[in-house]
């Protein structure tokens, strides 16, 4: 999970990035897909604001995932 904070406005605003791992695999590397929130997570099972998926054509949905980061920026959902 990585933490990301802003410095410019809103400063302090906080966003939890996390790489969700397939539950099925024996191997940590196997990203499924990343996931984001306002609020820290407190399993793979949190409902998360935005999920990227990295199956195929996850290139097609980056822009819509970025657009929902940044709504949630905007939102007075995020913690400062």
């Amino acid at each position: 999970m990585w933490t990301l904070e802003s410095e410019w406005r809103p400063r302090g605003a906080r966003l939890f990035l996390s790489c969700l791992v397939d539950p099925s695999s024996s191997s940590p590397s196997d990203v499924w897909a990343v996931a984001a929130s306002v609020e820290r997570p407190v399993d793979q099972h949190y409902p998360w604001a935005t999920m990227l998926s990295l199956g195929h054509h996850w290139q097609n949905e980056l822009e819509s995932f970025l657009l929902k980061i940044d709504g949630l920026r905007d939102s007075s959902a995020v913690q400062s």
